[in-house]
């Protein structure tokens, strides 16, 4: 029998955008890697679908900022 298809699909935005923030900060980005081993884990491979508020935040990490700069 073969394995039923299971897709997790994670809409990354900006923190609190529902709220009209003056600033919007992507803090919560910074569990992104834990989700991501623990999906790894359990075998689940997620889409992530991301705006570009998120690709400033890979560009601020890729340049060598540490993820824990974030919080």
């Amino acid at each position: 029998m073969s394995e039923t298809p299971f897709i997790i699909t994670i809409d990354t935005e900006g923190d609190n955008l529902w709220a009209n923030p003056r600033e919007i900060t992507t803090h919560n980005a910074a569990y992104l890697p834990r989700f991501q081993s623990l999906c790894e884990r359990f075998r689940f491979k997620p889409v992530y679908r991301g705006g570009t508020t998120l690709q400033e935040f890979h560009a601020r990490f890729s340049n060598g900022e540490r993820l824990n700069d974030a919080r």
